[in-house]
């Protein structure tokens, strides 16, 4: 029985130095999230001078809804002569391209190419294309179809764009035009405002590099042109790829808070799970391509301590997820067996009691952490979403850990179909909608 509870000891204190480890991989998200609660976004001196910018918004079978984003992106308050937007449709079989043009779209671009798949290979070709035609911008935009943008966005980020420090790059609010839908939607939100919102505001107060989120960003043509006009980036998850590449090379990035668009979350469950399966298996192929640069510039390469920490990041985000659960399930299993063959023994004090509540405190503090992480969220953004009812927030504080859990079965399927194509998730717009 000595060697049963010394054993025990053994592994607890073995469990409780790998839950401190992977709190400590995790805990910059954790931090980012909750120091964004003390922090006052930066704000950029208006400026006269007007800048030529570049508008691209890629789009497969998006006829039914990318009117709306055209139109807003028309009815933005800076003068028409010093922006254009472009639409690439891509592979579509619909009529995207001309209700595009009949929203009041610059030029479209129709693209036929059933080898290289995705928006990122669409806007490559696309920008060559552009610059052939049209010369050279000042910058570029990217944005999804189902946006709908801000009347103001375009002349902030304008204002961010000419700011003395000579940002490469800039992001910008992105809100939610369907909280309320289901849980799905308020899901996605509260984690769309926590990633692209909280942790870029401490990580811009930090000056440190921040992640492209897919859509709602701007980025120098200077830079643009040092990258083959996004041709660099060919994996599924372009955006993060961009995004490690601004680390390495030290590009800088802000964050743009009075800026915002609006983005539209998937409702229904099988074409969220189509996405973030398709998210992961990107993330899974691009630590393929740059694990070799990550561990090199972590361990042997000498640089800033807060770029170290940031490759602690990718570590964290690129390894498979039920990796970390399932090696805690597995540890606090047997720690809650041990002691309660223990007890049954009656080898009973505080330590013993704990320890068979092991399995069941793993997942207390999991949806604590989540559950503060996402309340931490609503009180940041309390003004930005007092549209929505104090009832459907609460009930999305309770719901998003749930989301965020599901990472975990998710990245099972995902790497059991690690050969999976980009999938288009179409979305439809919500009655719901609140701007």
């Amino acid at each position: 029985m000595q060697q049963l509870v010394l054993a025990t000891r053994i592994i607890t204190y073995i469990g409780i130095g790998i839950t401190t480890l992977f709190t400590a991989i995790f805990f910059l998200q954790i931090f980012y999230t909750f120091f964004a609660l003390f922090i006052k976004n930066k704000r950029f001196n208006k400026t006269n001078k007007f800048n030529n910018h570049c508008i691209i918004i890629p789009a497969h079978n998006e006829a039914h809804i990318i009117g709306d984003l055209i139109k807003s992106l028309k009815a933005m308050k800076y003068p028409k002569q010093y922006f254009k937007v472009f639409v690439v449709a891509d592979n579509c079989t619909d009529n995207t391209a001309q209700v595009a043009l009949q929203a009041g779209a610059d030029k479209v671009y129709e693209r036929f190419n059933k080898q290289l798949i995705g928006p990122n290979f669409a806007v490559h070709e696309t920008l060559l294309k552009i610059k052939d035609e049209f010369g050279d911008f000042d910058s570029f935009s990217w944005f999804d179809a189902d946006n709908i943008v801000d009347e103001n966005w375009l002349s902030i980020m304008n204002d961010a764009f000419n700011d003395s420090k000579k940002y490469d790059y800039f992001t910008s609010f992105r809100d939610t035009q369907n909280f309320e839908d289901n849980w799905i939607s308020s899901a996605y939100s509260i984690e769309f405002y926590r990633l692209v919102s909280q942790v870029a505001t401490t990580r811009s107060a930090f000056r440190n590099p921040h992640m492209v989120e897919g859509t709602g960003f701007m980025v120098r043509s200077s830079l643009l042109e040092k990258n083959n006009y996004w041709g660099k980036y060919q994996s599924m998850v372009h955006d993060t790829e961009f995004s490690f590449d601004a680390l390495v090379n030290g590009y800088k990035g802000v964050y743009v808070d009075q800026a915002k668009f609006y983005d539209l979350q998937p409702t229904d469950w099988n074409i969220s799970w189509k996405q973030r399966t398709r998210w992961t298996v990107g993330n899974y192929k691009l630590g393929n391509l740059i694990n070799k640069t990550l561990f090199k510039n972590l361990f042997f390469k000498l640089e800033a301590p807060q770029k170290k920490l940031n490759y602690l990041e990718y570590i964290a985000m690129l390894t498979p997820s039920w990796l970390f659960f399932f090696t805690l399930l597995i540890i606090n299993t047997t720690i809650t067996a041990l002691n309660l063959v223990l007890l049954a023994n009656n080898i009973d004090n505080i330590g013993v009691y704990l320890g068979a509540l092991s399995l069941p405190i793993m997942f207390i503090y999991y949806y604590l952490i989540t559950f503060i992480m996402g309340l931490c969220v609503i009180i940041r953004q309390a003004k930005k979403i007092k549209r929505f009812s104090p009832w459907n927030k609460f009930k999305a504080l309770i719901t998003y850990p749930i989301f965020i859990f599901l990472n975990i079965p998710i990245s099972m399927y995902a790497s059991k179909n690690k050969n999976m194509k980009f999938v288009n998730t179409q979305k439809q717009r919500s009655l719901n909608t609140k701007i």
